[in-house]
């Protein structure tokens, strides 16, 4: 399986999960969205775009998992949500209290 992960172009909230995803050996591909520059901070990139994902909440930082064939098995947004699926997936959970 194959893991597509979405967020800004910036650590924020979206460093720990890639970080996770490079400790547990996960197959994924980091998918970067830059802002435009200053005032405006063009958007344009994630708006255009995320409609089309398939997401139940289409939000950002987003983790989509496919098959070898492509399709989506399964999709989720929010940070906590995809640590936690993370550390299930790749056994990082702790085993003792």
């Amino acid at each position: 399986m194959d893991l597509e992960f979405g967020y800004w172009a910036t650590r924020c909230i979206g460093q720990p999960i890639r970080l996770m995803l490079e400790y547990a050996g996960a197959k994924w591909e980091d998918k970067i969205y830059q802002a435009g520059p200053p005032p405006d901070f063009d958007k344009s990139c994630w708006f255009d775009v995320k409609e089309k994902l398939g997401l139940a909440f289409p939000n950002l930082p987003y983790l989509i998992e496919r098959d070898a064939q492509g399709n989506t098995v399964r999709s989720m947004s929010q940070s906590v949500t995809i640590m936690s699926f993370i550390a299930r997936r790749y056994n990082l959970l702790p085993e003792t209290e």
